[in-house]
């Protein structure tokens, strides 16, 4: 299956990409509200990216958006990129799309943030099955209560991405 990779570059990029995580906010995190979701987007226009997929027929699939740095040390720390923003389509999900999209993200950062070092995220603490999807590829550092329910972080360093094979 055929699948575009888009930085967000244009307004129009950056409308399709903002639509679509609004309209799956609720599936990114349950815990997710408008006003919040609004405040990560404006930290990835000033402080990072984003980039929508596309099938063949030019349907966004998925988004992702990042930051460079985090925002505990004022996106200074450029060896750390925190991912705020996954989503893809349920048709998709049993699909190639993920592993073609943490090579496409390495690649990406190597050519455009070569300073990076680590991958964060968080994630809600179920369903048990992401968790272990993501224990393949990352380290498991916590597990805490935050305002937004008991989440995990995971760190993936990418010297553990080269080594995992993924391009």
């Amino acid at each position: 299956m055929a699948y575009q990779f888009n930085p967000c570059k244009t307004d129009a990029d950056w409308e399709a990409y903002t639509l679509y995580i609004l309209d799956h906010k609720l599936e990114i995190h349950s815990a997710f509200l408008a006003k919040r979701v609004i405040h990560f987007i404006k930290e990835q226009v000033l402080y990072g990216s984003a980039v929508i997929v596309k099938d063949a027929s030019g349907q966004v699939i998925a988004a992702l958006g990042f930051v460079y740095g985090t925002p505990e040390k004022g996106f200074t720390d450029k060896e750390t990129v925190r991912l705020e923003m996954v989503h893809i389509l349920p048709t998709y999900r049993n699909t190639r799309l993920f592993l073609r999209g943490l090579i496409w993200l390495k690649e990406f950062l190597k050519e455009h943030v070569p300073a990076t070092q680590q991958i964060q995220f968080y994630t809600e603490s179920s369903p048990a099955e992401r968790k272990q999807l993501f224990e393949k590829i990352a380290d498991l550092i916590s597990t805490e209560p935050t305002r937004f329910g008991v989440e995990h972080e995971f760190v993936a360093s990418l010297d553990r991405l080269n080594r995992w094979k993924l391009g």
